[in-house]
């Protein structure tokens, strides 16, 4: 059996902001001159906030069109998000509900129950690459990203780690996917090991 990984959501919201939406076809190519602009009025009205909010739904749901870097002015915005505890109770709110559903599952005892688990903003949190690199508002430097890696100093998000052993206690084998190249595997295998996660059954490179 092969239960739904919730706990990739996790990463949606990050993802959505450091992301860019090209994959997406989306009928938006672009924001419009006043990105505080209401259609709803005809006027702009939105704060800041408010607006980044919104435009965090839009790309969330892949309809913010192509882009490469977050609305300058959400900078705040997301930072904000981040370091003061909104992304932490998020975290704990998915992990919660996806402990749940494993709870309600019956195990088939096979060796084949096994939970799928994102490395990047899942597993391991970059938090410290994102806050030096202007929080998604400078556009994607595979080289500035290629070093963080290497570094292996990314920890582990503590809703996610929490899960991931409650999950083994359950019955449950670890899989671990990632888009990282295979260049990066084996950085990779030591930086999970040193935030922690041991005993994964597989751990797959996309």
């Amino acid at each position: 059996m092969i239960p739904t990984p919730l706990p990739a959501v996790l990463s949606l919201l990050l993802v959505s902001f450091f992301s860019s939406g090209s994959a997406a076809r989306s009928i938006l190519k672009s924001p419009p001159d006043d990105p505080r602009f209401l259609l709803s009025t005809g006027r702009s009205g939105w704060s800041d906030d408010q607006y980044c909010d919104s435009w965090r739904l839009s790309a969330e749901t892949n309809n913010a069109g192509k882009w490469s870097t977050i609305p300058e002015i959400c900078v705040s915005f997301v930072a904000n998000y981040i370091q003061e505890g909104k992304y932490r109770s998020d975290s704990d709110m998915v992990a919660q509900d996806s402990l749940t559903f494993a709870k309600n599952v019956t195990l088939a005892g096979d060796g084949k129950d096994i939970w799928v688990f994102d490395i990047d903003e899942t597993l391991l949190s970059n938090v410290p690459y994102y806050k030096a690199n202007g929080w998604g508002s400078k556009k994607f430097n595979e080289t500035a990203w290629d070093e963080w890696v290497f570094q292996a100093k990314a920890t582990a998000l503590p809703a996610s780690i929490k899960l991931y052993y409650e999950l083994l206690k359950l019955g449950f084998h670890a899989v671990i996917l990632t888009g990282r190249d295979e260049s990066q595997r084996s950085i990779t295998e030591k930086n999970l090991l040193y935030a922690g996660y041991h005993h994964y059954a597989k751990f797959w490179l996309l």
